[in-house]
């Protein structure tokens, strides 16, 4: 029993991370709809991919540009430039996100493993195990550069941005994640 306002509220902060499992849909089809499909042909097609790709693309951008505006408000124009790199970082995190929407809707009850921060010192009282998320991420990272380079190698410009945010996005983050774990 609670007020209109905050279920929606909650739904929203709620299903937000549902862009996750798009992001990777996104990344995992970009090279079959390259190959089995003729996108100059199907009007539909490309509308329904357009629709997909502004949704992974554009709203969490848009969740950073507002971000930015609300904490740094008079230095706005100087923090712009970390667009694109928070940009990579929420592509990058769509993996693990997507494991973590899945685990939800599945109920499955899953820990969260804390990893290693180095903070002021370079001596880490702790690790973790291995970091097969961040295996699979570079492994898609790898596949995503190969689909970036099928697609200029075809001149199919439209998705050449996009999938060139995902390659960095995943590979970026999946290093990180085995520097932090080793």
């Amino acid at each position: 029993p609670v007020r209109p306002m905050v279920k929606i509220q909650a739904f929203f902060h709620l299903t937000h991370y549902l862009i996750h499992p798009i992001m990777l849909w996104l990344a995992l089809i970009t090279f079959p709809v390259l190959i089995f499909t003729n996108l100059a042909s199907n009007h539909w097609f490309r509308i329904f991919m357009l629709v997909f790709v502004l949704l992974g693309t554009l709203a969490p951008s848009t969740l950073y540009i507002v971000s930015q505006k609300a904490l740094y408000p008079k230095s706005f124009r100087q923090t712009l430039w970390m667009i694109p790199l928070l940009s990579f970082l929420g592509v990058g995190i769509s993996l693990s996100n997507s494991r973590a929407v899945f685990e939800a809707l599945s109920g499955k009850k899953s820990s969260f493993i804390r990893t290693p921060k180095r903070g002021d010192s370079s001596k880490v009282d702790y690790g973790i195990r291995m970091p097969w998320l961040g295996l699979f991420e570079i492994l898609l990272g790898i596949y995503c550069s190969f689909s970036f380079y099928k697609y200029v190698q075809m001149d199919r410009a439209w998705a050449i941005p996009f999938i060139l945010i995902y390659s960095i996005g995943f590979t970026g983050v999946g290093i990180l994640t085995l520097k932090e774990a080793f």
